[in-house]
């Protein structure tokens, strides 16, 4: 699967929380430091009744964090090669969430970073096939700068 499958003819719109698809992030850490390792969460839940085709969970690493390499999990599966930029999650039944999961070191002391997931998918309506965007709320993870070197 490509990384980007999403090719409607009718384009991409931003689903609010009121569809019943819904995404969440959260983290392993409130306050890192840098040369920490945090840990990221990301839950897409599907409670409409229709199947999510060709889902895919962009979540951009921030420029102050690295992701640790092969420690991206969907669901508790390990995914080689992937990178939080592109996360192929195939499809996603009704009623079903899907839990992704991936590890990042905080690189530069930053006093706060800011993780934003943004799952892409498409839904048949009507025999036509519609793209569809939903996004989570911000993750803010704060970095605390007064103590590097302590870890």
């Amino acid at each position: 699967m490509s990384c980007c499958p999403i090719k409607c003819p009718c384009g991409t719109q931003t689903l609010d929380a009121d569809c019943g698809v819904t995404l969440s992030v959260s983290a392993s850490e409130y306050v890192a430091r840098v040369c920490s390792q945090v840990t990221f969460t990301v839950v897409l839940t599907n409670n409409s009744e229709e199947t999510l085709q060709n889902a895919v969970l962009v979540c951009p690493c921030h420029g102050a964090l690295a992701l640790l390499p092969n420690t991206v999990t969907v669901n508790g599966n390990s995914i080689e090669n992937a990178t939080p930029e592109c996360i192929p999650l195939g499809e996603v039944g009704p009623n079903t969430s899907v839990t992704i999961t991936y590890t990042c070191v905080v690189m530069q002391c930053q006093r706060y970073i800011s993780t934003q997931a943004c799952a892409k998918f498409c839904i048949c309506c009507c025999l036509n096939k519609k793209s569809f965007i939903v996004k989570s709320e911000p993750h803010t993870l704060q970095v605390c700068c007064c103590c590097q070197g302590n870890n």
